[in-house]
């Protein structure tokens, strides 16, 4: 498999994913050199938040939150970490600039 642009991510708050509750961990692959960095959910344009703001018990706690992100009554944690994985998220490089679009 060939590719030209790899990142690789994972949360210092153990998410398999780009998080807003501690700094992210990247590893790029680009033009045949990795390189590694982590990134902030300031750098990203988001609120920092608690890992605790996302956590549930139950597949029905779950579902109220996602439709309280989808009906934009949640502006807080759950939205920024839904926003991470939107089509229109954008991955800001270390430099503050946009580097990378998902979608």
């Amino acid at each position: 498999m060939e590719s030209r642009r790899i990142l690789a991510v994972h949360g210092e708050d153990g998410l398999c994913e780009l998080t807003v509750t501690a700094p992210t961990l990247v590893s790029e692959l680009r033009d045949g050199t990795i390189r590694e960095y982590t990134i902030t959910a300031e750098e990203m344009g988001l609120r920092p938040g608690k890992l605790d703001d996302i956590r549930t018990d139950s597949a029905e706690e779950s579902a109220q939150m996602i439709l309280a992100i989808l009906s934009g009554e949640d502006q807080g944690t759950p939205r920024d970490m839904a926003s991470n994985i939107s089509r229109d998220a954008p991955i800001l490089c270390r430099h503050g600039r946009a580097c990378w679009r998902i979608g």
